[in-house]
């Protein structure tokens, strides 16, 4: 013995001396705390330790990092979910880790009411972002829909409306947009149920295959540096700051770093995990709008560690054991032996271990938040992959609690689950409508003699099922919220072991239901509250028992000039003069301290923006703990000055168009029955005038709504510069005009008017660059000869007009009896 190990320890130390391997890392943007781990585990030592010798290259937008390591200029880089595609388009890469647990991509956009705004809008994307066009396809929107720009990577081409939407990071754009005091909307492709992974750290087949021991040490390191950037961020930001760039400040690290907290979940995910499970969702995502194939490949993709053996290290494993056999062959006979005992061990073990592998993947992926779909699938492949004879389903209860429907069932055949996805539930509906409908455990041994089955027992014989058990799923509240089943191909009775399975497995899916159904109320509570706290009229603050701001909403955030990192930890000192500081700080004392709810009914202060003083209506009111000790104040403040200027605004809207500024009908039906008061009282004539624009549907048309409406507010001006300023112009329409003449001395000073309006309107209009033509057909009716009172004296009008657009149109025709006879 003591020979083998002499020869063991002599074989080991001839082996050459290891040193640092040079490598690149090419990294897809530029330095910032997104690539904290990658600095830190240079900073730390962490690659020197694993032999290697790191650079770390950043990127710019030219940059393609796939083509960087495909083509050997980097071995290892940082990619999008997109890696995927890559790997269809014959990029030979693999994925070794994933940072961030959900994809930071989103889509921002100035104001609007929803995603389905953006369409026929420009929108600046990025080469990468393939997600977001698979969200925006799911959405309805393809790419054809819209006005895609290349991307300038600078947010100021968003506020400055060069563009109305642009892909983004959740960890970049929103805060220079924040600062900006810009509103904007964010839409994610988590909304819709793609959720991808970020920043995935991959290399190419050819660095695994030739250095699959440096890839293992480089990706160890890597993760080892990532959860020490996490841990130590401030540390890690100054790194950044002193050694890498100073193009942004040192808040903007900061708020990454809190921002990737929420996408690594480092305190219940370990940092780089991925499951494949979560990998094929990303790919069926892409194969449901046609990027890949359906059932595209994974093997070859996600890296393991165990990918490939050394090649060197298969060699010297093999004259190891020669030069054993060759010392003794009853040493070599006790080995085998020993190995085979071991080998059997081994598989044991790996069994019990993918099966608790399974059951924490599942209580991870509930952890993480991923989507229900995944979680799902996941609950029930584990099933099956431990009991290959089972093939499962989960179904889930309708909204009204009257229809199944399908939530996953992967191994059943497609058209068997098609023909279960939405059966109503009741007595005798097959093995999951009676166990949803009587919440009990239903066993069904053999399908094709069963009366449940009656129905269904063709299909299921197509679909070479024969048995089926069914455990009802409940929540915590005892509500039946789906089932689970099991089914077999040949009659089959379950064991005690089978019926516990049940049991455990329709409890986990209950979790995962609950968990949801809590998670989507909680989501749409929270977007509420911060829908109505960011968009109220009136500024809303939270203040801890120092006076120092725990939340300012975004109107005090415009106020006070800053973003919210700039407000929180600070007290009213930073924005206000000495003596309005002094004063807000007694008032918060009276809250903080003495536990008074306050109502002001007024209260001045300076503006912080403009310095003029504004008068506010202000509440301030103590926040509790249980146990009724004050932990902080929330504080509502109204503008009072802003609330009447906005009313005004209301009431003007109420009675001018928006785009011409001109009365609308609203005002001028007032005008006109005023104007009849006064003409009844003073024997006075006025004249009403309907003026129709003539081919100006073919302007918007040929030139777009913008252009028409530009040409609309022209036209408007120069019809008021044909009248009086005691004359009325109004829009009443798309394109439809009317003039109140008021006091005429001559009736056919009405028709002079008309022809002077006409004229006008006969002029080119320049718009934009172009030379648009429009002509006019005026109609007129004269107060008291064509009608005493409005409602006669406007259908005369309009019947004028009519003829006058009729009759070749561009021309003015003052009403007569005629018309009406011949009409």
């Amino acid at each position: 013995m003591r020979f083998l190990y002499a020869l063991t320890f002599a074989f080991w130390i001839s082996s050459p001396a290891l040193a640092l391997d040079a490598v690149t890392l090419q990294l897809k943007w530029t330095h910032a705390f997104q690539f904290a781990g990658y600095y830190a585990a240079l900073e730390q030592g962490y690659y020197r330790e694993a032999g290697l010798d790191v650079s770390i290259r950043e990127a710019l937008p030219a940059v393609d990092p796939v083509h960087e390591v495909t083509e050997g200029h980097a071995q290892y880089g940082v990619g999008t979910s997109s890696l995927l595609l890559e790997r269809k388009a014959g990029k030979p890469v693999v994925v070794l880790a994933v940072i961030f647990q959900h994809s930071p991509y989103v889509i921002i956009a100035r104001q609007t009411q929803n995603i389905h705004d953006i369409a026929g809008k420009r929108i600046m994307l990025e080469p990468q972002a393939n997600e977001l066009l698979a969200y925006l396809k799911n959405e309805g929107i393809p790419q054809d829909r819209l006005i895609r720009l290349e991307h300038s990577f600078d947010p100021q081409d968003l506020i400055n409306g060069n563009v109305e939407a642009i892909s983004a990071y959740t960890i970049n754009q929103p805060y220079y947009l924040d600062r900006a005091n810009f509103i904007y909307q964010t839409y994610t492709p988590r909304s819709a149920g793609i959720d991808f992974y970020g920043d995935n750290l991959f290399t190419s087949e050819s660095e695994l295959t030739q250095h699959p021991e440096r890839v293992k040490a480089f990706r160890a390191a890597s993760l080892r540096g990532w959860q020490y950037a996490m841990d130590h961020a401030e540390e890690v930001t100054s790194l950044i700051l002193a050694k890498y760039t100073q193009k942004h400040p040192r808040q903007y690290h900061l708020f990454q770093a809190r921002q990737m907290d929420n996408l690594i979940h480092p305190e219940l995910i370990e940092i780089g995990y991925m499951h494949p499970g979560r990998w094929r969702h990303i790919a069926e995502t892409y194969a449901d709008i046609g990027m890949l194939p359906k059932d595209f490949p994974l093997d070859d993709f996600l890296y393991s560690p165990d990918f490939k053996l050394d090649i060197s290290i298969l060699y010297r494993g093999l004259l190891f054991t020669l030069l054993l056999v060759a010392v003794t062959s009853a040493i070599a006979w006790y080995i085998y032996r020993i190995n085979r005992k071991l080998a059997r061990s081994i598989t044991t073990g790996r069994l019990a271990e993918q099966q608790e592998l399974s059951r924490s993947h599942i209580l991870e992926l509930l952890a993480s938040d991923a989507p229900l779909n995944t979680i799902l699938d996941d609950i029930v492949r584990s099933v099956e992959q431990a009991n290959p004879a089972m093939l499962c389903s989960l179904m889930l209860l309708d909204s009204q609690g009257k229809f199944l429907l399908t939530g996953s069932a992967p191994s059943l055949p497609e058209f068997f689950m098609q023909e279960m996805n939405g059966i109503e539930i009741g007595m005798g509906v097959a093995s999951c409508g009676t166990a949803a409908f009587t919440g009990q455990r239903v066993i069904v041994e053999d399908i094709q003699t069963h009366p449940y089955w009656t129905v269904y027992k063709t299909l299921a014989q197509k679909a070479v099922l024969a048995s089926c058990w069914s455990e009802p799923i409940h929540s915590a509240n005892g509500k039946v919220l789906g089932t689970f089943a099991i089914y077999h191909h040949d009659a089959h009775k379950p064991a005690d072991a089978d019926l516990q399975l049940m049991a455990k497995t329709a409890n986990i899916a209950a979790i995962a239901l609950d968990r949801n159904r809590a998670d989507q109320a909680i989501k749409g509570n929270e977007k509420l509250l911060s829908d109505i706290l960011e968009n109220v009229r009136a500024y809303i603050y939270m203040k801890d028992m120092q006076g120092r701001y725990l939340y300012a909403n975004r109107l005090l955030r415009e106020l006070f000039n800053a973003p919210m990192e700039e407000i929180v930890g600070y007290d009213d000192s930073k924005f206000y003069d000495a003596a309005t500081a002094a004063k807000m700080r007694q008032s918060d004392q009276q809250v903080l301290q003495q536990g008074m709810a306050l109502h002001d009914d007024e209260e001045s202060n300076p503006n912080p923006l403009t310095g003029q003083t504004s008068v506010y209506l202000t509440t301030k009111i103590p926040l509790r703990h249980e146990d009724g000790r004050i932990y902080a104040l929330c504080g509502i403040a109204t503008d009072i000055t802003e609330k009447k200027d906005f009313e005004e605004h209301l009431r003007h809207m109420a009675q001018y168009d928006a785009l011409t500024k001109l009365p609308n009908r609203a005002l001028f039906s007032d005008r006109l029955q005023q104007t009849f008061t006064t003409a009844r009282r003073t024997r006075e004539h006025f004249g009403l005038m309907f003026i129709d624009l003539d081919k100006f549907k073919p302007v918007n048309d040929t030139y777009g709504h913008e252009a028409g409406d530009l040409l609309l507010k022209d036209a408007a001006n120069r019809m008021q510069g044909c009248v009086r300023e005691s004359d009325t112009v109004a829009r009443i329409g798309g394109d439809e005009f009317v003039v109140l003449l008021a006091s005429l001395k001559h009736d056919q000073d009405a028709h002079e008017v008309g022809e002077k309006i006409r004229h006008a309107l006969n002029q080119p209009f320049k718009i934009s660059g172009n030379t648009l033509n429009i002509s006019s057909s005026i109609g007129i009716a004269i107060y008291p000869a064509h009608g005493d009172d409005e409602k006669e004296l406007v259908k005369h009008a309009d019947l004028a007009m009519y003829y006058a657009k009729e009759n070749g149109r561009n021309n003015v025709t003052v009403y007569h009896q005629g018309l009406k006879d011949s009409k």
